[in-house]
């Protein structure tokens, strides 16, 4: 009886460890070998097409190979609350750039930040918006960056952080493959798409897009040929009654770390030693967080975060647009997905900060 107790647990574990690697939902095993192998492909389709490609692959790899492959005149650094910058209506952004790359990338922490930034290190003469979160100059705010552990590592030694480096993420991916709640996701996912949810061999996964309405959106998320988001048409409709939280996200212990500010401001003066040209940008949070019904001590908080980097870029003599309050910018409910994400619309709105907001 033991012996077979002992079979059926083992049968199980193999079991749910070959759906982990199999379906692999947050692609950390199976689909990022296979994607990783086509990566190039990815990118150049999506910077050649007319309307872009299907939403799919590993984010931050995508990305990574955008920067190094895009001659672009400006690019675009933050979270999935920067994703919305583009190219594709007029703007301030096509009045200062004849062409653009959005690096920014869903849960985008400091260590993003870092690593995306010391990617264009060997560039020259580029306009860089930086979209700062109030949440973007405090260490361990996410933990999706470590699939880019590697070059963090590598520029955070190479300007004297060596004790705020990271070794290895494979022991957390190990994890996983035993993890019911990674099994219970890839079940889900199973569920949602059917045989879509098991990996595609070579380039299948490559989609090109046909012509489609911007502000309406396509059947599946879109990046555009400069590596912005449009969200699929599901998302973008279901928008008016989404419920709007108080816009707390990744903010129960905000704070600006100064370790983290010393090493962001050593990349930047590294990368306008370079020529590049830098600005810092904000995206507005939705007018519920910031009215009579949202959260004080969250608004407190987060104009804290922006009053304190307006004054220091402004010390630095670095051009600093936008907002966490919409109100400023005219950004109406409409124009936002949810509590935290602003449409193109909001952002396009954004204009250049004379000085910081009084809390």
């Amino acid at each position: 009886m033991v012996k077979l107790h002992m079979s059926l647990c083992l049968a199980f574990i193999i079991s749910i460890s070959a759906l982990n690697l199999v379906i692999d939902p947050g692609q950390l095993y199976l689909k990022k070998l296979m994607i990783g192998q086509s990566l190039k492909a990815y990118v150049k389709t999506m910077v050649e097409s007319e309307f872009g490609v299907v939403s799919s692959g590993p984010e931050r790899q995508i990305k990574l190979e955008l920067a190094g492959l895009s001659g672009a005149e400006c690019y675009v650094i933050g979270s999935s609350r920067a994703l919305q910058a583009s190219l594709r209506d007029k703007s301030w952004l096509s009045n200062d750039c004849a062409s653009l790359a959005n690096l920014g990338v869903s849960g985008g922490s400091f260590e993003d930040l870092i690593v995306y930034l010391s990617s264009l290190l060997d560039k020259r003469n580029k306009n860089i918006i930086i979209f700062l979160d109030p949440w973007a100059l405090s260490f361990g705010a996410d933990i999706r960056w470590r699939e880019n552990s590697g070059l963090y590592t590598s520029h955070m030694k190479n300007i004297g952080f060596e004790e705020e480096t990271y070794v290895s993420f494979d022991f957390e991916k190990l994890e996983n493959i035993v993890n019911y709640k990674y099994s219970i996701s890839a079940i889900k996912l199973i569920l949602a798409q059917g045989l879509d949810a098991f990996p595609v061999i070579g380039h299948d996964f490559i989609k090109k897009v046909p012509p489609f309405n911007l502000s309406s959106g396509y059947e599946k998320g879109v990046r555009l040929p400069d590596g912005s988001l449009i969200y699929s048409s599901e998302y973008i409709s279901g928008a008016p009654e989404r419920e709007i939280n108080n816009g707390g996200y990744k903010l129960k212990s905000i704070k600006i770390d100064p370790k983290a500010l010393s090493a962001f401001l050593q990349t930047l003066s590294l990368l306008e030693e370079a020529g590049h040209r830098l600005t810092i940008a904000f995206s507005p949070y939705h007018p519920h967080v910031f009215s009579g019904s949202g959260d004080p001590a969250v608004v407190k908080n987060i104009l804290a975060v922006e009053n304190t980097i307006i004054k220091l870029s402004q010390k630095l003599g670095i051009t600093v647009r936008g907002g966490y309050d919409p109100t400023k910018f005219s950004c109406k409910e409409s124009e936002f997905y949810d509590a935290i994400h602003p449409s193109f619309s909001c952002l396009a709105k954004l204009t250049e900060r004379a000085g910081p907001e009084t809390p």
